[in-house]
């Protein structure tokens, strides 16, 4: 008489893994034009915050204040 052995292997979480994936990938390229006008408009919201601080910098420079390490940062 011998043993007998019984190996489960279930394939519920790697396929539910694998669609989870696919669907959340299909929802980038669904949302991919709205998703890059955002980008635009965020891009478009830092270069005028850029530009008032360098604005800032500038006025504050000819009045003899001397820039912090932090603001040189952000403009470099």
């Amino acid at each position: 008489m011998g043993n007998i052995c019984s190996i489960s292997i279930s394939v519920d979480q790697p396929i539910s893994s694998c669609w989870n994936r696919t669907t959340e990938h299909a929802n980038y390229l669904c949302k991919l034009p709205e998703n890059l006008v955002a980008l635009g408009t965020a891009c478009e919201r830092s270069r005028e915050l850029g530009n008032d601080v360098k604005r800032k910098v500038h006025i504050a420079e000819r009045e003899q204040i001397q820039r912090l390490a932090q603001v040189q940062g952000w403009l470099w």
